[in-house]
């Protein structure tokens, strides 16, 4: 009996361990992926920069679920990171105050000393520091020190050089330069011995410092030249070491340097004059060819490391690509050279227009549009432009129109249209993030006081009004949030961010008896009135579309995501709450300051409070009336209390909160006949 029942004991187990049922765990069954929007959150220019639009997944690490569980704890947030990489920036930090101190070692020597003495100090100092390089730099532990002596050597030499100048040994400022280009070959072929990026990032800045002193002898012609020369000696490092630090530095400094030239006064370096660079088109001709260099490193190193990503990482700020943190330096040297010839608003813009041609065709191949497809059309242009404007006087004795002028049209057509053409590979973030930049070069550019060529900001608010309407067409068509945030937010943000810098300034300025500012951006208020009208219509068009989008403000900071969490849950930062107590708020503090009339403020308000009652009765948004109403009715008390209106603030208060307690829950009789007594209190 019990060898009969002991196979019957294990089949019984064997049995009780299968799964009862159909398993379909392990079926082959292809999951059905959006590859567009795989591709639309990868983008290898941009790289991984906090997105404030940005909806993260539900997987993703620190996100906070609505019951307040994290799912997937971050692997480190910001104070961990910094914590962790602390003693790699102590290195880093040490490496900077050793030639900083050394450097001025030798500036005392050669101040103090005569000048065999001192010669002789320098020299041995170099030779000490090279020696040091020579033990230290094979050694990995002592690697970075031995660097940093090398570093230390060749700016000890470069300091020698501009000392024999002032000592008298050296006669000549022509004989100077050259040294100091000897020096730099020095420099690159001692970069090369180590291998090392440091190494030949020095020789980078030190051949640009050169450039802008060859003015001293040349003139500003000269200045140009020896600038284009350093850019494309600096590239060609970069190329042959195939270096993407070296490349996003050169980037960065050759703009930067131009900028520098355009903006600046001439002064003294030494011996050396720097002059800055005042032809018109010598000025436009050289950031174009930089520009477009530059353009083109930024493709060929797209996907490289580079010490700038690295630094935002350290930061917490994501991990910028190569092309965003270059580009996006170098852009602050552009813009420089832009600002300095703001009262040509043709030159000014064509300018821009080149920027965003150049910098926009390289965008779209990095994304994975065929170069030819692209650079073609961009180099077609360029070059029949470029005559255009060698030919300026007969062009403007033609046509009355500068060659400015009708390079900023043509160029922007066929930039627009190699954009839009493939505006599938562009993502959404470089869509929004450049309308911003658009926007701010504009409000730069763009006269608006009637004193000085301006129209009271009908030009400037028109063409703004042209941006919103593309932004808010292609959040409809792309279905873009963060578009829609655009549309939504920065037609209200800026002005309100304008007004307050100016009155700060202006207060600091009166405060310490200075000359009152008045301002660079002068709107009148019908210009004013109807571009904020447009704005609203639009904010009710895209958010009737996207309205339930939020915007993610705290994402990857441990300790503050909760916040972040309750804050999107009470609806406050859902894009129908921003658009009307973002509007409200930008209306009372731009009637503060006399930014309108009797009629146009009190339009605006009835326009803004239409919209969101028209919504909410339509419902198309989410948050409740009583939001609704307690925005409405302190916006309109405010404007009672600071400039009256009281017979039009009575009426639009009545009309809003009826219609609101018509469509709305009976919960809410109360605060709104409470709310519409309050006026009356007022007037009294």
């Amino acid at each position: 009996m019990g060898d009969d029942e002991s196979p019957d004991k294990v089949i019984r187990e064997r049995e009780f361990r299968l799964p009862s049922g159909i398993d379909i765990g392990n079926l082959d069954v292809s999951e059905n992926v959006d590859d567009s929007k795989k591709a639309q959150k990868q983008d290898d220019a941009i790289g991984d920069l906090f997105d404030p639009f940005a909806e993260p997944d539900e997987d993703s690490p620190g996100r906070v679920s609505r019951d307040g569980s994290v799912s997937s704890p971050p692997e480190r947030d910001i104070v961990s990171q910094l914590s962790t990489e602390g003693e790699q920036r102590v290195n880093w930090i040490l490496m900077v105050s050793m030639i900083v101190i050394y450097s001025a070692i030798s500036i005392q020597i050669g101040r103090v000393f005569e000048a065999q003495i001192g010669t002789i100090l320098l020299l041995f100092l170099a030779f000490f520091g090279f020696g040091l390089g020579e033990l230290w730099v094979p050694k990995e532990r002592l690697s970075l020190l031995g660097i940093t002596w090398v570093i230390i050597s060749m700016k000890v030499l470069y300091g020698l050089a501009i000392e024999l100048r002032n000592w008298g040994v050296i006669e000549d400022d022509l004989l100077l330069g050259i040294v100091l280009l000897l020096l730099v070959v020095v420099n690159i072929l001692v970069a090369y011995r180590h291998d090392h990026d440091a190494i030949a990032a020095q020789s980078t800045l030190v051949l640009l410092a050169i450039g802008s002193t060859a003015g001293t002898e040349f003139g500003e012609l000269g200045v140009a030249v020896m600038i284009l020369i350093a850019t494309i000696i600096l590239h060609g490092i970069a190329i042959n070491r195939g270096s993407g630090n070296l490349a996003s530095l050169g980037i960065a400094s050759s703009n930067l340097w131009i900028g520098m030239h355009a903006i600046t006064p001439q002064f003294s370096a030494g011996p050396l004059q720097v002059l800055p660079i005042e032809e018109p088109l010598l000025l436009f001709l050289l950031l174009m060819v930089v520009t477009s260099l530059n353009a083109y490193m930024a493709t060929v190193f797209s996907k490289n490391e580079n010490w700038f990503s690295k630094g935002f990482e350290t930061l917490g700020l994501g991990k910028p690509g190569l092309w965003g943190v270059s580009i996006s330096l170098g852009m602050v040297g552009a813009v420089l050279a832009v600002a300095s010839n703001r009262e040509d608003l043709g030159y000014a813009l064509g300018m821009v227009t080149f920027l965003g041609g150049a910098f926009g065709g390289s965008y779209l191949v990095v994304r994975g549009v065929q170069s030819r497809r692209v650079s073609r059309p961009l180099l077609i242009t360029a070059t029949v432009l470029t005559l255009v404007l060698l030919n300026d006087g007969y062009v403007d004795e033609s046509l009355g129109v500068s060659s400015y002028h009708i390079f900023t049209a043509i160029g922007a057509v066929v930039t627009v249209a190699i954009i839009l053409r493939d505006q599938s590979s562009v993502s959404d973030r470089v869509l929004w993030v450049g309308s911003v930049v658009v926007l701010a070069i504009l409000v730069l550019l763009v006269p608006t006081d009637s004193k000085s060529d301006g129209d009271g900001g009908f030009t400037l608010l028109g063409i703004l009004s042209l941006l919103h309407i593309g932004t808010a067409v292609l959040a409809v068509r792309r279905n873009s949030s963060s578009l829609t945030g655009v549309t939504v937010i920065l037609p209200w943000s800026w002005i309100v961010t304008e007004k307050m810098i100016e009155e700060t300034v202006r207060t600091i300025m009166i405060a310490n008896d200075l000359n009152e500012h008045n301002g660079m951006v002068h709107l009148e208020p019908l210009p004013l009135a109807i571009y904020l009208s447009l704005s609203s219509v639009l904010l009710f068009l895209v958010n009737s579309k996207m309205g339930d989008s939020g915007v993610n403000l705290a994402s990857g900071f441990l300790g503050i995501t909760e916040i972040s969490a309750s804050i999107r849950d009470s609806g406050l930062l859902n894009l129908w709450s921003i658009g009307l107590w973002l509007p409200m708020l930008t209306i009372v503090i731009l009637a503060q300051f006399d930014g309108f009339n009797t009629l146009s403020l009190v339009s605006l308000l009835a326009l803004v409070s239409f919209l969101h009652i028209l919504s909410f009765a339509l419902g198309l948004r989410n948050s409740s009336e009583e939001g609704i109403i307690w925005i409405v009715a302190i916006t309109y008390l405010t404007i009672q209390w600071r400039h009256g209106l009281d017979e039009w603030i009575f009426v639009l208060m009545c009309l809003s909160i009826s219609s609101i307690l018509y469509f709305g829950k009976d919960a809410v009789y109360g605060l709104g006949i409470g709310m519409v007594a309050v006026p009356m209190l007022v007037f009294w």
